[in-house]
């Protein structure tokens, strides 16, 4: 009995070569890896990392229903998250923490980011894009992601902080950027690395501009306690201060910060990136761009119509199905587990691995192309064990309804104000920034101003994708 038991508790096969090189080739060329090691060695492969307990990947509907299905003392999100992230966002967080302590945080959490709340945020995402359009240079080429990256700091800001002064904003802006920035490279999500050798040692970075974006957070709580009851705001930190747990408790002022920091660093960069690749397929589909647009230039100027355009809800979910933002997610295993009839171990993680699922023939047929005509009609029902860009079970992501807002407010806001061409052939090559992945390029586009009044789509010619 014992040496089959054991057997069965072998892991699934995977590379042979060196955890130094699978870790490079993770680094460098992820998802080609993912790719070349589905075709190699099946659905279900085992990758081991330098530092890292060996990884099991899952890519079919039936594996990753497995593992959304697992409770959570059997299958840790917490846990497989807490040695990368806990250094950015503290042990006491929505995405480090497991079992009924991530439920109650979450039960409490939930109300800020879903049902009316989202009207409310509408008009700040608005806004925020009608002012990054007034700055955009017309004429000559630009990069689009940091101007998506200032539009989704502006929202956050506001609607998360109820930070509108525009002193107040850019100090914000400046050591938000910095943090980000200093700990952009996936490098320094690897633990043994994460350690402070000096200020100018690239941890030692990290961690000094990330004790300044705490400095102002916890400015921001202390001004905020300070208001007479009844003003506190109607924004997410307002929620946040007033939100009671099971047993009344509110939160206590590090894990506010904890969650806040998640939302400032998590929430915008995810976001600019998947606009950044929403403009890409469109760009690169002219067919779609012309229908997107009409559609944009048909409907009232709401945020509330603008986010309800269905072919614009369908290309911003087949832009997420084509190149979802992360590329998995994982689970740590605490207890024996089966995931499509196979027996793993303790001590090792299994992620569901979203970029292999989204791009399975089986569940997406010519899964290469850009066809948002998959989501056609509005409101149709995808298995969300085939396209699962926010995670899913339990664990899927809690800002998931207001990024779709955002995602959809902001680009139909873009479509109606003008015309958009690539001057060049770009490399639109996924380029992994921390856990993200983004074009190569930052989406460099030529933009022309709508002339006033006109309100008709402009066709696309074949000589150059035009908006």
């Amino acid at each position: 009995m014992l040496p089959a038991m054991a057997e069965a508790l072998e892991l699934p096969p995977g590379p042979r070569l060196p955890g130094a090189i699978q870790t490079a080739l993770w680094l460098t060329r992820s998802l080609p890896f993912l790719e070349d090691c589905r075709r190699r060695h099946g659905d279900l492969f085992t990758l081991r990392m330098a530092g890292f307990p060996p990884a099991v990947f899952a890519c079919t509907p039936e594996a990753i229903r497995d593992i959304f299905a697992a409770d959570g003392d059997t299958l840790c999100a917490g846990a497989a998250r807490a040695p990368y992230f806990r250094p950015f966002f503290g042990d006491n967080a929505l995405l480090t923490l497991d079992g009924a302590a991530h439920m109650a945080r979450r039960r409490l959490m939930l109300p800020a980011f879903h049902g009316e709340r989202m009207h409310a945020y509408g008009e700040t995402m608005a806004r925020a894009a009608e002012r990054a359009i007034a700055e955009w240079p017309q004429g000559r080429p630009f990069a689009l992601l940091p101007s998506f990256q200032r539009i989704t700091q502006d929202v956050i800001l506001e609607s998360v902080f109820g930070v509108t002064d525009p002193a107040r904003v850019e100090l914000f802006r400046a050591r938000l950027m910095a943090f980000i920035q200093r700990g952009a490279s996936p490098l320094l999500l690897i633990p043994g690395l994460q350690r402070d050798l000096g200020p100018l040692s690239p941890w030692g970075r990290v961690v000094r501009a990330g004790r300044e974006v705490d400095g102002l957070i916890h400015g921001e709580l202390a001004a905020r306690r300070a208001r007479p009851a009844g003003e506190q705001g109607s924004d997410v930190l307002a929620m946040l201060l007033g939100a009671r747990d099971e047993a009344g408790q509110p939160l206590d002022d590090q894990a506010l910060r904890n969650e806040l920091v998640t939302q400032l660093v998590a929430g915008h960069d995810t976001t600019a990136a998947a606009l950044s690749w929403l403009m890409t397929h469109l760009l690169e589909n002219p067919a779609a761009l012309e229908r997107a647009q009409a559609e944009a230039l048909a409907a009232p100027a709401s945020a509330e119509a603008l986010a309800a355009l269905p072919f614009l809800d369908a290309a911003m979910r087949e832009s997420l199905r084509l190149q979802p933002i992360i590329s998995n997610v994982g689970r740590w295993i605490r207890r024996p587990v089966t995931i499509a009839g196979r027996a793993l171990p303790t001590r090792v993680s299994v992620s569901a691995c979203i970029y292999l699922a989204h791009r399975d023939p089986a569940s997406w047929p010519e899964p290469a192309r850009f066809l948002p005509e998959r989501f056609l009609p509005a409101g149709k029902k995808v298995d969300p064990y085939a396209w699962l860009p926010f995670g899913g079970g339990t664990r899927r992501c809690i800002g998931m309804a207001f990024a779709m807002y955002e995602l959809k407010v902001v680009a139909a806001t873009m479509l109606r104000s003008g015309h958009f061409t690539l001057p060049a052939r770009g490399d639109k090559r996924p380029r992994l920034r921390s856990i993200t992945y983004q074009p190569a390029d930052r989406v460099t586009v030529v933009y022309r101003a709508r002339a006033a009044g006109r309100s008709r789509a402009v066709p696309a010619t074949n000589a150059r994708v035009t908006l």
